[in-house]
């Protein structure tokens, strides 16, 4: 997350970004209660294989279920060489 808000200053998309950190037990959002409905989904279904995770997130809430995105290997970036050019591991 550090990397990719450096990544984003870096390349002038952004003058500089500030981050919040909201004090635990002193908000609720929407995403509570649906992460609340997938436990309770998965405390009473096994899950043997990453697809079957995948079938607790759609089968946990009836009305408007959630929709899920099944990832593949090639939807994720290799950052590594951006990273190396941005930030100095060398003492």
């Amino acid at each position: 997350m550090v990397f990719m808000c450096l990544f984003l200053v870096a390349i002038g998309l952004f003058e500089h970004i500030e981050q919040r950190f909201l004090l635990s037990g002193h908000s609720f959002l929407q995403c509570d209660s649906d992460f609340a409905l997938i436990e309770k989904r998965q405390n009473v279904t096994k899950a043997f294989i990453p697809s079957d995770l995948l079938k607790i997130v759609q089968d946990s809430k009836v009305v408007k279920p959630f929709q899920t995105v099944s990832m593949l290997e090639s939807y994720f970036l290799n950052m590594q060489d951006v990273a190396d050019q941005l930030i100095s591991t060398r003492i």
